[in-house]
């Protein structure tokens, strides 16, 4: 119980940190969380320029998700995020972009994330991997 909360509370705080987009892409940001390999259909939009997507999870982490997708968006990048199965939805930066032919690659980190949403993001991954979800 205690760890839970624990990590609900990283989680939290971690979506509030300032991302230095940098450091990501140079590997230099510390993982707080493990990844959960998790495919699940997901979309996506970006609200700067008014476009959307479908794309599929690769991994999920409290605090980030890799995904793919058919979209070329570049690496700082907002986006809004919907993970279908979860039902969780939050705003997001790029943080990591590859191509793999014929889709890309994104790493996207956690911004601003709600309460509830992290609540109810902690127990899909649960349910999905029954280790640790902080390291």
């Amino acid at each position: 119980m205690f760890r839970g909360v624990l990590e609900i509370f990283l989680a939290y705080r971690r979506s509030r940190e300032a991302v230095d987009i940098q450091q990501a892409g140079l590997g230099r940001d510390r993982r707080v969380f493990n990844r959960v390999p998790v495919q699940a259909a997901c979309r996506i939009s970006n609200p700067m320029f008014g476009l959307e997507s479908v794309g599929s999870t690769v991994n999920i982490s409290l605090d980030g998700v890799g995904m793919v997708a058919p979209v070329n968006w570049s690496e700082g990048n907002r986006i809004h995020l919907f993970i279908e199965p979860a039902g969780f939805e939050t705003e997001g930066v790029i943080v990591f972009r590859m191509e793999e032919a014929p889709q890309f690659r994104y790493g996207v980190r956690f911004l601003q994330t709600q309460l509830p949403q992290i609540i109810k993001l902690r127990r899909f991954l649960k349910q999905q991997h029954h280790g640790r979800l902080s390291l």
